[in-house]
This record gives C-alpha cells, structure tokens and sequence, in this order.
C-alpha cells in the first residue's frame, strides 16, 4: 500500500519514497537554435549534440545526470531544460502537433473558435490555418517561431510567439489556443515508470 502525491509515491508500509523519472526523450534547440536528441530508456540516456557527437549518460536522480562516457559532465534538469555544468544548454522543442482552435483578428468569437492544425517534424513546422491557407516555417526557440504563408509571394515572415499558456500568439490579434486532448489519450500517454527510491 502507498499514497501517490504528484510525483511521488510513498509506501505506508515502510515509509519508502519513489519518484518518478523525468520525460528528457526528445528534440532540443541548443543557444544557437540548432537541434540536439536526447533518447531515453528508464535511467539511461543518449544524447546527441548539433555536431553529431553522441554519448551516453545516467540519471544519477530526477533533477540530474552524468555522462558516463565521451566528456563524463554532470549537468542538470529543470524543467524542460537539460544543462550540461560548464557546457550547453538545451532547450525542449515544444511540441505543437494537432488540433488548435483560432481566436481572434475577425474569427467570430472565443464562444466559436474556427479550427486549425498543425503538424511538426523536430524545429520544422506546418500550420494550417482557420481559413485552409497553409504556413511553413520553423522554430527559432522553444517559445517563438518564424513562419511564411504558401502561396503568396511575396510572403512576408510572421513571428509567432509561443506563450505559456501553449498559445500561439500571430502578433497581430490572432492567438491560437491548443485543442485539449480526450481523456483516453492522457491514458495512452502517461508511462508509470517509478524506479527511484
């Protein structure tokens, strides 16, 4: 028997606490946005720099790490950050995939939002919008990216802010609210994996 409190569970019967792992699986953007991989299995992790170099690494616990091969850094985790301790910084590229809803710059209403979606490999992004026009771009940073309408020529760039409410933020009205997920789907991706105690 155990009581789970967010992240952790802890057993009545001998007062043991588990935590569980940090998700560090994914698409990074370095400080000079350029994309770095990180893979994960359980405790072991894989990364690979914008350079190609890859090496190998251990959760030592959820907030830190410690290569065990290639240049051997410690570095640590907060949030969606991975920091390697006297060496880069990576950034998790958010993922915007799927069903968004358009607010805004004459869409009728919040009560009526028109659909919208996108579609995202690693930084590269394709949007479409509520009235059907397609967008490309890409991500400059976890928080903005810079997209052009197909189509039009000339196309003028169009940043877009990505706020922390995981809005997608035109800059001139229009905002994008992201589409909440059914319930079965948080079911399909929630992994319990809880092997620190």
């Amino acid at each position: 028997r155990g009581v789970l409190q967010g992240e952790t569970l802890t057993w009545t019967t001998n007062g043991v606490v588990w935590t569980k792992l940090p998700r560090l699986g994914g698409s990074y953007l370095d400080s000079l946005g350029e994309v770095a991989t990180v893979q994960q299995l359980e405790r072991t992790i894989t990364f690979t720099s914008p350079q190609g170099n890859v090496s190998r690494g251990q959760l030592l616990s959820p907030t830190t790490f410690q290569e065990i091969d290639g240049a051997r850094r410690q570095g640590i985790i907060s949030g969606t950050s991975v920091s390697f301790i006297g060496g880069p910084v990576w950034s998790l590229i958010p993922d915007l995939r799927g069903g968004w809803s358009a607010v805004g710059f004459g869409v009728p209403s919040p009560a009526n939002p028109l659909p919208a979606y996108a579609e995202q490999s690693s930084q590269f992004l394709l949007l479409v919008d509520q009235d059907g026009s397609l967008l490309t771009g890409n991500l400059v940073s976890p928080t903005s990216a810079r997209l052009k309408r197909v189509g039009t020529t000339p196309s003028p760039t169009i940043e877009v802010a990505i706020n922390p409410q995981r809005q997608l933020d035109f800059g001139n009205g229009l905002v994008w609210g992201k589409n909440r997920p059914d319930g079965i789907d948080a079911v399909f991706a929630d992994v319990n994996i809880w092997p620190f105690a």
